[in-house]
């Protein structure tokens, strides 16, 4: 969930979007995922998603007509006119970048030549390496190590186009939550979530040149290998072994104490206790 400065009519971003408004006129105070909303949230669905506005208002592609129940603004592209409405928000200041906390413990060993932005949380005993970036959407738990040159918070690569064709990014709002104990190597890559976050769990150990993307989840304990790829929401279970210059397509989901061998490309869910390899990936048993 991510709240606004002030409430706002779902006419008014109807008016924003030049979209209809099917249902009640209700008023928004955050913005959420299609899985997260309720009421006073603003959601997008796409088409042959199943959804309900619960309370709330979603943008989705829908004939002209509608219920007491739910709310609707009317659009043949739902999740442009929705990057549209974030970037409206934004541009009014209704709609601020999180921030957390701010706490960094003075255990915490930091580079000199590391940035750390104001907001970032920084857990008792994380050591930050040298060029390393931490936006301030982040969250390190303590006894975590984060490799030189690492990024942690950028936005993820999320776009949608428009009419004429040009790519429009999608405003991410999501945070990064590094558990405790976890070990970024160098040059590693982990993006904030959309709307929801991008969690690495505690215990998780990454290698050099790894890249997490948007709203990824990697479970406890998994030890992931050098030039491994984690595509946008996919999640990973506990205790898996994922090896070097493996990626796992965007969505999938792989069981926990799993391997998943080098240069395998993963483009379908895996089971618990398994082991896959090959392009594609297939069960080897």
């Amino acid at each position: 969930m991510h709240p606004l400065t002030r409430p706002v009519m779902a006419s008014e971003i109807a008016t924003m979007l030049t979209l209809s408004l099917v249902g009640v006129d209700r008023r928004l105070t955050h913005i959420a995922s299609l899985s997260d909303m309720q009421p006073g949230a603003l959601g997008f669905a796409t088409e042959g998603a199943s959804h309900s506005s619960e309370g709330g208002t979603l943008i989705a592609a829908l004939p002209a007509e509608g219920g007491d129940g739910n709310t609707f603004l009317v659009s043949a592209n739902p999740r442009l006119d929705f990057i549209r409405a974030l970037r409206g928000l934004k541009r009014e200041g209704l709609l601020l970048d999180i921030a957390l906390t701010g706490a960094i413990d003075e255990s915490a060993k930091i580079h000199p030549t590391a940035t750390v932005e104001a907001g970032a949380d920084i857990g008792a005993g994380v050591t930050v390496g040298e060029y390393a970036v931490i936006k301030s959407c982040v969250s390190v738990k303590p006894g975590a190590t984060i490799g030189a040159h690492t990024v942690l918070g950028s936005n993820g690569f999320g776009f949608e186009r428009d009419e004429r064709g040009a790519p429009l990014r999608f405003p991410h709002l999501g945070r990064v939550l590094i558990g405790e104990d976890v070990d970024l190597g160098s040059h590693c890559c982990v993006d904030r979530g959309a709307l929801g976050d991008t969690v690495v769990s505690r215990f998780v150990k990454c290698d050099h040149h790894t890249y997490i993307a948007h709203g990824v989840h990697v479970g406890p304990s998994t030890l992931i290998m050098s030039g491994a790829r984690l595509n946008g929401s996919s999640k990973v279970g506990e205790r898996c072994w994922i090896g070097t210059s493996a990626l796992i397509k965007e969505g999938v989901r792989v069981g926990a104490d799993t391997i998943i061998g080098m240069g395998s490309v993963v483009i379908s869910d895996v089971s618990s206790n398994s082991t896959v390899a090959g392009v594609p990936a297939k069960s080897l048993r």
